[in-house]
């Protein structure tokens, strides 16, 4: 009933329910193939549900609770209908988790063009089961007429197997809208629990997470659903486990499939014009499926708003850059902060205890300048991380008692070194001029 859910085999056996079209309905494809077949699945039970007002055509995606029906309403518009069946599941508690979810769902359905749109639902407590009216998908064929007959749902599964890789800018343009439903799916206290391709379907053009029936609470009970490949290594139910899974998908998209060869960048990009926006969109894939949860975004937004800085063209690899190297000054200037503590400290007691060094004559006639600290040129360096670590050696020697520093003169930096040197001591008439480089070697800071 739940566990794990391997994706490999999904081509041979009932596609996962999924909402506007119960997920992509498997079957076997081929390279040569060009166009899909019409899906076939037997119902669950032999007489259809009974869904008021609404006729229903044929069973178009089947999975281990329920099964998708394309039906015609009163008015004549088609619409899709999941029935999950109680006998289904081995107890009582796991299927009113799912009505759970679902009737939590409904009220903020209709909220946003990104969530799919729920019409109805109902139980039919004597037939066993209950069940749902939604919006339907649009349709994978070509002419897109929507023909019952031939109707298949438009899925990104579906997508990635007729087109192959995708372009980063329509990788980032679904991305975006999948993150812009996860954030209102989180911020109402829900998890999807089971974001892969088959679950994704476009409705008017608009990517929209399906398989809604998985959905349930933050603070449910968990239960370990999901599919292999897409489940992070915690398991699901949280928000950071629903953008791991999220990750994968955009790996997959830009790799054409392949998700078990994550985290590796396929040879196959290098040949392609977009190679350098994939390195981009790469870094945020590699952040949304780290392995450590703490690592990841830890909000939806956060990962929308990369997805729209490198859809506006702006590089995340800098920003990466820029953000290791922040951590870097910050773990720098505490570590300044504390010498210059530890400065403060020695002085104090010299002067508790009334023991004046041996060089105290000297020092009192002591003067130093301290240079602005310049980039070793093996890396770029953040102008504020060399500007904090000159701070912190002025700050640090000043603390010491008959030393005198020089002003701080940051312009400096982009004069010559021997230029600086002649003008500090012909201006402060300085004795001791300190001057310093600064490089950020990957993972570490060097001075």
């Amino acid at each position: 009933m739940s566990g794990v859910r391997s994706d490999q085999p999904e081509e041979a056996r009932s596609p996962d329910p999924g909402a506007s079209g119960g997920g992509t309905p498997s079957r076997a494809t081929s390279a040569s193939e060009s166009s899909p077949s019409r899906p076939r699945f037997p119902p669950l039970h032999t007489d259809p549900p009974a869904i008021p007002d609404h006729e229903l055509l044929r069973c178009i995606g089947r999975g281990s609770y329920g099964e998708v029906w394309l039906a015609r309403n009163a008015m004549g518009s088609l619409r899709a209908v999941k029935v999950v069946y109680q006998d289904s599941f081995d107890s009582d508690r796991p299927y009113q988790r799912e009505f759970e979810g679902i009737r939590k769902f409904e009220p903020i359905s209709h909220a946003r063009e990104s969530q799919v749109d729920i019409f109805h639902v109902g139980i039919n407590a004597p037939g066993g089961y209950f069940y749902y009216i939604m919006e339907l998908a649009d349709d994978a064929q070509p002419a897109g007429s929507q023909d019952p007959q031939s109707y298949t749902p438009r899925t990104l599964k579906w997508q990635i197997q007729q087109g192959g890789p995708m372009p980063v800018r329509e990788c980032v343009r679904i991305g975006a809208g999948l993150t812009h439903a996860l954030e209102h799916l989180h911020g109402n206290a829900l998890v999807h629990r089971d974001i892969k391709p088959s679950n994704i379907i476009f409705v008017k053009g608009v990517p929209k997470l399906a398989d809604i029936g998985l959905v349930t609470s933050v603070d449910a009970t968990r239960s370990f659903v999901g599919t292999e490949g897409y489940v992070s290594p915690e398991g699901p139910g949280t928000p950071q486990s629903d953008l791991y899974s999220l990750g994968k998908v955009l790996y997959e998209m830009a790799a054409g499939g392949q998700r078990d060869n994550f985290p590796s960048i396929p040879e196959s990009w290098r040949d392609r014009p977009d190679y350098a926006q994939l390195l981009e969109l790469n870094e945020i894939i590699v952040k949304a499926c780290d392995p450590d949860p703490a690592k990841r975004y830890q909000t939806a937004r956060e990962m929308q708003e990369e997805l729209l800085l490198l859809e506006a063209g702006r590089s995340i690899q800098r920003r990466r850059t820029w953000e290791r190297t922040r951590w870097l000054a910050l773990k720098v200037g505490a570590g300044l902060a504390a010498v210059g503590l530890g400065v403060f400290v020695v002085a104090e007691l010299s002067q508790r205890h009334k023991t004046p060094p041996p060089s105290a004559a000297v020092a009192e006639k002591a003067s130093i300048f301290v240079l602005p600290f310049r980039d070793a040129g093996t890396n770029m360096v953040l102008e504020d991380l060399r500007n904090r670590i000159t701070d912190a050696f002025i700050d640090s020697l000043g603390l010491i008692e008959g030393v005198r520093v020089g002003p701080r003169k940051s312009a400096w930096v982009r004069k010559d070194e021997a230029e600086v040197r002649r003008e500090a001591a012909k201006l402060f008439n300085v004795r001791h001029l300190l001057a310093g480089t600064v490089a950020t070697p990957p993972g570490r800071v060097r001075i």
